[in-house]
């Protein structure tokens, strides 16, 4: 348990042993994403052709299509509140493994000492997890807030519809609207 604005910790038991991360990998790929639409390199409203690739990622979906062309908007929607595995493929798409590359170095720029990513997503793939200690977990969602506010608004959505795609599917963070003063970030689960 940790002060968000000063970065003091209250409450810590083992805050930096790398653990499987699952879902909250998406937080990096939220941040870079935010990054590069902040740097005019993306816009909110850029469309992306959706890649076989993409439409074909396993776990929570968007429900991506092949050939589909969707908004980044639409994508960190998917991406943030239904934790789109293809969604986060589809963001990442150019070329996954220069965009882990970005991820591993924004970690090390931002003082995650015990993160290491291998996707964009989260999920297990040949038997590696992206990892993250509790610690870097309060360090990132930390920077997002302070750099990226609105991220919390996600966490507002309980429903995500896009009509244009007859698309609509529950939020996947649950705790939201259960306990009190949860209002955010993502879950993970693997």
């Amino acid at each position: 348990i940790g002060d968000a604005k000063s970065g003091a910790l209250f409450v810590a038991e083992n805050i930096d042993e790398p653990l499987s991360i699952a879902s909250i990998s998406k937080l990096m790929t939220y941040y870079l994403v935010k990054e590069k639409i902040a740097e005019g390199k993306l816009k909110m409203e850029d469309k992306v052709k959706i890649s076989i690739n993409a439409s074909r990622e396993e776990g929570s979906s968007l429900n991506l299509k092949a050939g589909e062309q969707i908004s980044i908007k639409d994508l960190l929607d998917g991406l943030m509140v239904v934790s789109g595995n293809d969604s986060a493929v589809a963001l990442a798409e150019e070329s996954e493994s220069k965009f882990v590359t970005m991820m591993n170095e924004k970690a090390k720029e931002l003082g995650l000492q015990n993160a290491t990513f291998t996707n964009a997503s989260g999920l297990t793939k040949n038997g590696q997890d992206n990892k993250m200690s509790t610690r870097d977990i309060f360090t990132l969602s930390k920077a997002i807030i302070e750099k990226y506010p609105e991220v919390l608004e996600y966490a507002k959505t309980t429903v995500l519809e896009q009509p244009s795609r007859n698309f609509k599917k529950e939020s996947t963070i649950p705790l939201v609207g259960q306990v009190e003063g949860v209002d955010g970030l993502k879950t993970g689960h693997t």
